[in-house]
């Protein structure tokens, strides 16, 4: 048997959420969901530009040499990450703007 707080604590019913709240959540994610849906247009559309068809030149066209060797125009995250990207997508736009 249980103490007669916890039994009422157990019976009483789940309070409703607030509504202004559910709105806000919702309104957010649909505002997360458009910036995401116009920076993956964004990225489908527009060609690649200079910077980024160098760094494909010089650092992911080639071996894992150019990954390890220092050079202070490589961003060495960008190539670790983008390496990936370029060998499953292959040579496409999104796959060198990521």
């Amino acid at each position: 048997m249980l103490a007669p707080d916890r039994e009422k604590q157990l019976a009483s019913p789940i309070k409703p959420a607030n509504t202004a709240a559910v709105f806000y959540r919702v309104l957010a994610c649909c505002l997360i969901a458009f910036v995401f849906a116009v920076t993956v247009f964004r990225a489908h559309s527009q060609p690649i530009v200079h910077d980024e068809a160098l760094s494909y030149e010089f650092f992911l066209d080639s071996g894992v040499y150019s990954l390890l060797r220092f050079d202070s125009t490589n961003h060495v995250l960008f190539t670790i990450l983008a390496k990936p990207f370029v060998k499953f997508l292959g040579v496409t736009v999104v796959a060198k703007q990521k």
